[in-house]
């Protein structure tokens, strides 16, 4: 299941070098880095996801991962 998080953070991370504001694939990038267990850089992505984005319904949740996952 780690190589499917993995391949799917490359995906995402792709798709961002072309199109910074994707919103989706700034979210879905973040959630892969927590479930690969890279907390700082997951972290550093929900706090970014939450700055950029604080109308979307998953701002809050993605201020609360942050903060977690820096601790």
């Amino acid at each position: 299941m780690e190589k499917r998080w993995a391949d799917a953070a490359v995906a995402y991370e792709r798709v961002l070098q072309f199109n910074p504001d994707a919103l989706n694939s700034s979210y879905a990038l973040a959630l892969c880095c927590e479930e690969l267990g890279e907390r700082t850089k997951a972290a550093t992505l929900f706090a970014r996801f939450a700055e950029k984005f604080p109308e979307d319904e998953r701002a809050t949740t993605a201020k609360k991962k942050a903060i977690k996952l820096a601790k």
